[in-house]
This record gives C-alpha cells, structure tokens and sequence, in this order.
C-alpha cells in the first residue's frame, strides 16, 4: 500500500513535471513568435500576368511577402487574386490582410494617401519585374523609383 502511494506520488510529480516543461516550452515559442512578428513586415505588390503591374488598380492579383527586413529576406509569400477594383476599397483590403508596404508601378494619389492614412507605406514608380525580385531588391535598398506611371 505504501509503495502504491510513492508511485502515485512519483507518477503525480512526473506528470507536473512534464506540464510545466510543455508550458515552458510554449511561452518561449510564444515570445519567439512575437519577436519574429514585431521585426517581420509584409509587403504587396500588384501582379499581373505574374510580373509587378504598371496600375495597382487594374491587376489580377497581389504578391504578399512576409518578410524579415534585419536579415533582407522573404520568409513567406503567397498570392491572393484582386478583389473587384472599386475605389477607396484596396487601402483596407491589404490592411486586413496585414501589408506593411505597397510597391506599385502607378498609384493615383487618393489611394496613396488612403494608404498612408491607413498607416500603410507606399512605393511609387517601380520597374515592372518578376514580384520577387521587387521586393528583394525593395529589401536590399536597390529598388529602382522611375516614377509613377498613373496620371490619375
């Protein structure tokens, strides 16, 4: 009977044991987790026939980068198609998608300062390339800017 009891003890103890070792271990990814997200930034860039398009408002999709700016790199991306181009409606479609940044060829200035008033930075007058390859070059701080290509 004495025997059973220590058992019960050690087996209760263990059990504990493992809990707090499992709870330990998902507060450090958890704080992990947070500072991946503190220091990550997403970024959209219009898609058209799978390079940049010269108009944000009139692409078929948008390449969203998650990325790690301290170590210049894209550490997720996916592509999510345009929803129905209706003005004033974007600036807060990419918000609830989370983007930090846009980089477009052309932006008509309402939509740009919709961004911005929506605390989202917006980059005008890129070169039409593979979208990857903008927001590496947007990272490495070797965007080319010609200027906008919307008159609008």
């Amino acid at each position: 009977m004495a025997r059973a009891r220590a058992r019960d003890g050690l087996v209760a103890r263990a059990d504990r044991l493992r809990v707090s070792a499992a709870v330990s271990v998902l507060l450090e990814r958890t704080e992990a987790d947070m500072a991946d997200d503190a220091r990550s930034q997403k970024i959209a860039v219009p898609v058209t026939a799978g390079v940049m398009a010269d108009h944000f408002g009139h692409c078929d999709a948008f390449f969203i980068a998650e990325t790690d700016p301290e170590r210049s790199c894209v550490t997720r991306s996916t592509v999510l198609p345009a929803p129905e181009h209706r003005p004033g409606y974007l600036p807060g479609w990419l918000a609830e998608h989370g983007v930090d940044v846009v980089i477009a060829g052309g932006m008509g200035w309402r939509a740009q300062e919709s961004f911005r008033q929506g605390g989202i930075d917006v980059v005008v007058g890129a070169r039409s390339a593979d979208p990857m390859e903008v927001v590496q070059a947007y990272l490495d701080g070797t965007l080319t800017i010609d200027g906008n290509r919307c008159d609008h």
